[in-house]
């Protein structure tokens, strides 16, 4: 190991060159969370599919283990109840957590909210499957310019009456406001439906 022996000037370079390259790990750091950092279509159809597969696990765990914890989240237009499961918001933190620890500066949206609305425990890009045939090359998009639609379990009347058949996780990418990317999953078919423009 060898030492190195720093007089009077030399300190201060050193910490010129310290502060020099804290600023720039800081740079790098935020410039990967800006609203103008590109963002891979490819890797969010990757995520978008391991999302929409994660909640609909959660759905599936959720009405198998018959602990639906219903509630009522208003009234439809048609004055119905609009129900509120414990598969709902379960989904939700796996489909929100996930994508937002995946791509923190895109615009996520989410029919549902809940309270600690992260499941981080979920890390949506390592359960992604390959569609490389979907996107043939990759396009970066800034980040700015894309929002996220997500239903975490859409059919919830159905699914509290058992009609899983119709129950299905949802993912849509829009890029400036027009959709490139939709995600169906159906959890209790294990049938997927990925579309890309």
């Amino acid at each position: 190991m060898a030492w190195l022996a720093v007089r009077g000037g030399g300190r201060m370079v050193l910490l010129l060159a310290a502060a020099v390259s804290l600023l720039v790990l800081l740079y790098v750091a935020r410039l990967r969370t800006s609203r103008h950092a590109p963002v891979s279509l490819r890797e969010l159809l990757d995520a978008g599919v391991a999302a929409a597969e994660a909640g609909g696990e959660q759905v599936r765990r959720v009405r198998l283990s018959n602990r639906l914890a219903q509630q009522s989240k208003g009234k439809t237009r048609e004055g119905a109840d609009d129900p509120l499961t414990a598969g709902d918001l379960s989904s939700h933190r796996v489909m929100y957590g996930g994508l937002s620890a995946a791509f923190p500066a895109i615009a996520i949206v989410s029919e549902e909210h809940a309270e600690g609305d992260r499941d981080t425990a979920v890390n949506v890009p390592s359960r992604a499957r390959a569609l490389r045939g979907l996107i043939g090359d990759d396009v970066l998009v800034p980040a700015e310019a894309v929002t996220v639609w997500i239903d975490p379990l859409d059919a919830t009347q159905e699914y509290t009456e058992n009609l899983l058949d119709y129950v299905t996780t949802m993912v849509c990418v829009a890029v400036h406001g027009s959709p490139v990317i939709g995600v169906i999953h159906q959890p209790f078919l294990t049938r997927r439906v990925v579309g890309v423009s």
